[in-house]
């Protein structure tokens, strides 16, 4: 896979992250800057000469970012009733 992004956040960042990986991430850098992003990342985890490395490793070699898995704040929304429309 490849991600390329221009002057990116960390919102762009986290949200483009969970996007890609299904799951929810967090920002707990205090990061405030912009940033351009161009990775080439492989989705298989089974290491191989042909085959690029998996996302975390490039972030972490690229970025100086690391995913830690973790529980954290999500923002829930309930519903508590619910009513078929008024006839107006």
């Amino acid at each position: 896979m490849r991600w390329s992004a221009q002057n990116i956040g960390v919102d762009g960042i986290t949200g483009a992250l969970s996007a890609i990986l299904g799951r929810r991430v967090i920002d707990m850098t205090r990061f405030t800057g912009r940033i351009d992003v161009n990775l080439v990342f492989s989705t298989d985890p089974a290491p191989s000469d042909d085959v690029p490395p998996v996302l975390s490793t490039v972030l972490e070699d690229r970025l100086g970012l690391k995913l830690e898995g973790g529980k954290g704040p999500v923002e829930v929304l309930v519903i508590d009733d619910v009513e078929p429309p008024s006839e107006n």
